[in-house]
């Protein structure tokens, strides 16, 4: 750093390390035995230069040293890189890089969530759960913690707790489609627990409902200009909503939300299959037909046509 020796010429007697032994060329914290020490030193360091500050007589000396200052508070309040360890295949090792990123910054939110990330991927929901609320303690409105604690909760069963951090999600992206899913899915899930309970039924019909209002919102979300990955999640949404609304019987309907979601993605495997249920369910049967040979053309897909070529073959018969 190019201020670095002018600092120490211009507040002599500064105490600690050398700032180049704590800092590197971007003003990030560099490796050290303790964090304590770097807070430690920063605000040691601080009150040392605010006493020279407040010496210095010479008008030009004194922005000079208060410029300085500024950027040492900078250094010593900076967080840590979102991406400060990088991806590779060996996951254990992206948990240990994490691990001690964790301990040189353990108030960074976002360290806290792509350490929990790190722990998910190597099979670990509970450890990286650890991390997403402390993730989201230190940070309330961080999106990508709400987000994960909702999934994870899901994952692990728990899809009334997931609930609240879904809808937390959704508020700050209500154009967001993963967000909807993600709720419609907990939705669902509750619905599914609630239908195992002595007479939960009437329950669980009114959690299906609003899962389906949860699909309906993503469908009608805007396509145009949308990137891939929200296309795709709106033929997602379309598809679950087709088919909540097949089993419902509202067959019609669900042939219309599999068009529009035709719209953001033409070539959906799992919309052609809505739209097969949908045609079936309307006694369509060459329509679905169609629809399940279309389905073999798609990448791996050659299984799931011939099963509903079968399917739609045993329909017509009854």
């Amino acid at each position: 750093m190019i201020w670095q020796p002018i600092l120490w010429a211009l507040i002599p007697g500064a105490p600690g390390v050398a700032i180049d032994e704590r800092f590197d060329e971007n003003g990030g914290v560099i490796a050290v035995e303790s964090a304590s020490l770097i807070v430690g030193s920063c605000a040691e360091t601080f009150l040392h230069c605010r006493a020279q500050l407040r010496s210095a007589e010479n008008p030009v000396m004194r922005k000079l040293r208060l410029l300085l200052l500024l950027a040492l508070i900078a250094g010593c309040n900076r967080t840590a890189p979102a991406e400060a360890c990088p991806e590779e295949r060996d996951m254990e090792r992206v948990v240990a890089c994490w691990q001690k990123v964790v301990v040189q910054y353990p108030d960074d939110p976002t360290v806290r969530n792509n350490y929990g990330a790190a722990l998910m991927n190597t099979g670990k929901p509970e450890a990286a759960l650890a991390q997403y609320y402390e993730a989201y303690r230190l940070k309330p409105a961080l999106d990508v913690a709400q987000f994960n604690i909702a999934a994870t909760e899901l994952r692990l069963g728990r899809a009334e707790t997931a609930q609240k951090y879904a809808e937390e999600f959704i508020a700050q992206h209500p154009d967001m489609a993963t967000g909807w899913l993600l709720a419609a899915s907990v939705l669902s899930k509750r619905a599914a627990d609630a239908a195992k309970e002595e007479n939960g039924e009437d329950r669980a019909t009114e959690l299906r409902k609003k899962a389906e209002v949860s699909w309906s919102t993503v469908c009608n979300l805007k396509i145009e200009g949308a990137e891939t990955l929200q296309r795709a999640d709106i033929a997602n949404g379309c598809a679950q909503l087709a088919f909540a609304q097949v089993a419902r019987g509202d067959a019609s309907a669900a042939e219309a939300s599999c068009e529009i979601g035709f719209r953001a993605r033409p070539e959906s495997a799992q919309l052609l299959r809505a739209r097969i249920k949908a045609y079936a369910a309307q006694k369509k049967y060459d329509a679905a037909l169609a629809d399940a040979r279309t389905l073999a053309e798609l990448p791996g897909q050659r299984e799931s046509s011939k099963s509903a070529i079968d399917w739609i073959e045993s329909e017509r018969k009854k």
